[in-house]
């Protein structure tokens, strides 16, 4: 998928090893196991709907995710700031765009802003974060034909760090 987009900015696909090219990556597969939940996680300030997940964006390139019968993810237009249902598909992937390909594409794809809903009965979901090196610099250019600097550029890691601060689970 990253390769696809690549080739819509006319660059050669190869320019994803750039992106991807250590070992040390934070790109992972989860089984994301929800015990039947007594309480919601927070209460939604935009509309009072009880959470299971906070409304947030990813950090990583994609995230792909497969979600059991049970849902509860929604996604929300950027336009209008309504929330919508993702419908469970059993031969269907979801894919949630992040914070870097926002970054990197200088906001031609927008990170997927995305919650879950408080559900009482146990669920389960599978996602993938296909996230860049550690040590890979955050060019705004790279997608572009220009040739700029990339001494200024931010590494990977640091990026994803301011991201997550934002977190619960980072605060603890």
């Amino acid at each position: 998928m990253f390769k696809c987009i690549i080739k819509i900015y006319k660059k050669d696909p190869s320019l994803s090893r750039v992106v991807f090219s250590r070992l040390k990556t934070l790109s992972t597969l989860r089984f994301n196991y929800y015990p039947n939940q007594s309480k919601p996680i927070e209460i939604s300030k935009q509309d009072g709907v009880a959470l299971g997940c906070e409304t947030h964006v990813d950090s990583g390139i994609f995230t792909v995710l497969y979600q059991d019968k049970r849902g509860g993810l929604q996604v929300q237009n950027r336009k209008n700031k309504k929330w919508y249902n993702v419908p469970f598909n059993k031969n269907a992937l979801v894919v949630n765009t992040g914070r870097a390909l926002e970054f990197l594409s200088k906001s031609k794809f927008k990170a997927t802003n995305h919650r879950v809903l408080w559900n009482k009965k146990e669920r389960m979901s599978v996602p993938f974060f296909f996230e860049p090196s550690f040590d890979f610099k955050m060019n705004k250019d790279l997608l572009t034909n220009k040739n700029s600097k990339q001494n200024n550029a931010e590494i990977y890691e640091k990026f994803l760090n301011n991201s997550l601060k934002k977190f619960i689970e980072y605060q603890r």
